[in-house]
């Protein structure tokens, strides 16, 4: 797992590796989380060992790579990802030339942990009214209903003839979808359904964005290093037992076992923390997982939404979303 790093003042993405802890940041910056996780195909392009050359969105992938829009660093674009509403927002800003918002947004839960400019522009614009008047979602996944409100409303609310959809039912949906499929930004997942429900992949997302602004022509970077998901983005060293997280967001643990410390659950993680003879783990979903000796309460993760965790000898602490730190244990 990546985090993407920027500022409102520095427009250059920088990645950095974190595993687990407070993170300690300035106001003017922010972070994104990304995910690594496919392998490299035979004939890999556009700088990702993870994007072929024959794909529909291959040139869709190098037209982001150009113009800075993703800014994802590394080999791994991650093409089969879900993509989420605060990296979709970033997204659009980068594709529009980072606008500078006048006006900033009312969102309780967008934190210096999402690209707080980007929602702005994206509130100020009309763009998005969040999912209520207090929240964004940020870490939520976005649905294709949800791309096509977005992208409709950027490009003014034009009005166009009825899709075909039989499974297109929201009133909020209709008139979006129907400018999407046309204007050919997308064709639907059938010839008679959006599926409009379904969470946007990455390369989805940056296909409808290179769509939407006319398909400009590229040339291929034929030239890819390998992405390789069994490599490791993080890691953590405990009492007698280490942990690390791969890029395909699993946990791997080794060392002393004797309170199943090391015994790693499965799922999607984005940071991975070890303590005395317990483990925690902060998903992907925001919350918190803890295993391992659980004697004084050290492994009862408190339910709601995180930022990050950090595990100490016999106690743990994590960084809610709303900035606030709930600790809990010996």
């Amino acid at each position: 797992m990546c985090m993407l790093l920027y500022c409102d003042t520095v427009y250059e993405p920088v990645l950095s590796v974190w595993g687990g802890g407070i993170l300690r940041t300035v106001s003017s910056c922010g972070l994104m989380l990304f995910a690594l996780v496919a392998a490299s195909p035979v004939g890999a392009v556009a700088g990702y060992g993870d994007v072929a050359d024959d794909r529909y969105f291959t040139e869709p992938v190098q037209w982001s790579v150009d113009n800075d829009i993703t800014a994802i660093d590394g080999t791994c674009f991650s093409p089969d990802e879900p993509v989420s509403r605060g990296e979709t927002a970033l997204y659009l800003w980068n594709m529009e030339g980072r606008p500078e918002p006048s006006v900033w947004h009312s969102f309780e839960d967008s934190t210096l942990y999402t690209p707080d400019k980007a929602i702005s522009w994206m509130f100020e614009a009309g763009v998005t009214t969040g999912t209520s008047p207090t929240t964004f979602s940020p870490w939520d996944k976005l649905s294709r209903g949800q791309i096509a409100a977005f992208l409709w409303r950027l490009a003014g609310q034009p009005s166009a003839a009825a899709h075909p959809f039989v499974d297109v039912q929201a009133s909020w949906q209709q008139d979006a979808v129907s400018w999407l499929s046309q204007t050919g930004i997308t064709n639907g997942t059938a010839p008679a359904t959006f599926s409009p429900d379904n969470a946007l992949t990455r390369k989805e997302l940056i296909t409808f964005l290179w769509r939407n602004k006319g398909k400009p022509a590229v040339t291929v970077d034929p030239d890819s290093p390998e992405c390789n998901p069994g490599n490791f983005t993080a890691v953590t060293a405990g009492g007698d037992h280490s942990c690390g997280l791969r890029t395909d967001n699993t946990i791997t643990c080794w060392g002393w076992n004797e309170h199943g410390q090391s015994d790693a659950p499965t799922g999607s993680f984005t940071a991975v923390t070890a303590g005395g003879t317990h483990s925690c783990g902060l998903r992907s979903d925001r919350t918190i997982t803890c295993w391992g000796n659980y004697d004084d309460g050290k492994t009862d993760a408190p339910a709601g939404s995180f930022e990050a965790v950090t595990a100490g000898t016999r106690h743990s602490c994590g960084l809610r979303s709303d900035t606030t730190i709930t600790c809990w244990g010996w």
